[in-house]
């Protein structure tokens, strides 16, 4: 996924970052500083527009439990209303815009991660243009995984040791 064409963005750009998760969208950027990605707190968030969201909407009556539903919707063999999809589409880009607003168009990428960003890629790319990096569907749903190993990593890292 980090192809050396977009190290210079990386290290030179603020790059957002959208993770669609099963329960919840968050948004956050990051700007160089220092050398190293910094957060920008006022462009961070998260709201409940996760994919369970849409589930919720695909079968209002609760007559299959996620745990069923979920795989079906990642291999594509849940069957989806294109009103349902484009709904959900709607509310994950409107909350985009509500918190990243023009801000976003400075951005030197967004990066897209999670189930999510799988079933809202074409969407995403459109909205975004050629700034989206969206993964592969395995990366994807393992970069937030890795993302929070390496975090975990970096703070044992910054804490002293305890005698």
């Amino acid at each position: 996924m980090w192809l050396d064409d977009r190290k210079a963005i990386f290290a030179k750009s603020e790059i957002g970052v959208i993770s669609i998760g099963f329960d919840t969208v968050e948004l956050m950027v990051t700007k160089p500083e220092g050398g190293k990605p910094v957060a920008v707190d006022a462009l961070t968030g998260g709201d409940k527009f996760g994919a369970r969201w849409l589930l919720e909407r695909i079968d209002p009556n609760r007559e299959f439990s996620f745990v069923s539903l979920e795989p079906r919707l990642r291999d594509g063999t849940l069957d989806v209303a294109p009103d349902v999809l484009s709904v959900w589409e709607s509310e994950v880009l409107g909350f985009v815009e509500r918190k990243w607003g023009n801000a976003r168009k400075r951005f030197g990428a967004v990066i897209v991660v999670g189930g999510g960003a799988i079933l809202l890629r074409a969407p995403l790319q459109r909205f975004f243009g050629d700034k989206a990096v969206i993964p592969s569907e395995d990366e994807a749903t393992l970069s937030v995984a890795r993302g929070l190993y390496k975090l975990l990593l970096n703070q044992n890292k910054a804490q002293p040791e305890k005698n």
